[in-house]
Order: C-alpha cells, then sequence, then structure tokens
C-alpha cells in the first residue's frame, strides 16, 4: 500500500470514528444538563454558547489525533495503520473529562 492510501485509510478510520466521539460527547453534556436542577437557574444563552465553544474545542484537539497518526506514518513508513489505541484512549479521556466539566458548571455553582 502506498502512502496515499495509508492516508485515505487513516483519515477514514478517524472521520468514521468522529461521529462515534461527538455522540458520546453529546450524551454526556445533555445527561447532565437533564438530570441537574441547574438548567432551570442558568441563563441559557451562555450556556448554549460555552456548549458550542466546548464541542469546536473538542473537535479541534479530535483532529490532532489524526494529525498525529498521519504524522507518525510519514516519519516511520508504510506499516504504520490506524491507532486505534490512541482513538480509545482520546475517547475515554475526553469523556471523563466532558462528564468533570459538566459537574463543575453545572453542580459546583449551581445555587441549589
Amino acid at each position: 500500500m502506498d502512502q496515499d492510501s495509508s492516508f485515505r485509510v487513516i483519515l477514514l478510520f478517524w472521520e468514521r470514528k468522529r461521529i462515534l466521539y461527538n455522540a458520546t460527547l453529546l450524551l454526556i453534556g445533555l445527561s447532565a444538563l437533564l438530570f441537574s436542577k441547574s438548567i432551570f437557574v442558568l441563563p441559557i444563552i451562555p450556556l448554549i454558547i460555552g456548549i458550542l465553544v466546548y464541542g469546536i474545542g473538542a473537535n479541534i484537539l479530535y483532529t490532532l489525533g489524526s494529525y498525529m497518526n498521519l504524522c507518525a506514518v510519514s516519519m516511520f513508513g508504510q506499516n504504520v495503520g490506524a491507532w486505534s489505541i490512541l482513538y480509545y484512549v482520546g475517547l475515554g479521556f475526553s469523556a471523563l473529562f466532558t462528564a468533570f466539566i459538566a459537574w463543575v458548571s453545572l453542580y459546583a455553582f449551581s445555587p441549589f
């Protein structure tokens, strides 16, 4: 397999997994909103802006995973495939971080 084919396979891997990544973070964030009483007290516009900024930032960082994978193929040759372990470690970290941020923002600053 030539380098262009390797790049294509790696990018397809990462872009297919992006849907699961976004869905996981969305479910964690929505569950925190729905199970929190503070959703009825917090102003909605800053909340929506914060969610959008967080989602964009998470996707920018997600893109760094595919970039690191492509750099490895360029540096170490064609034997390097898609790094699924990097994806799952990043997904786990992002899920925990999202849950932590949701807890801090919705419970710690709640007037209840």
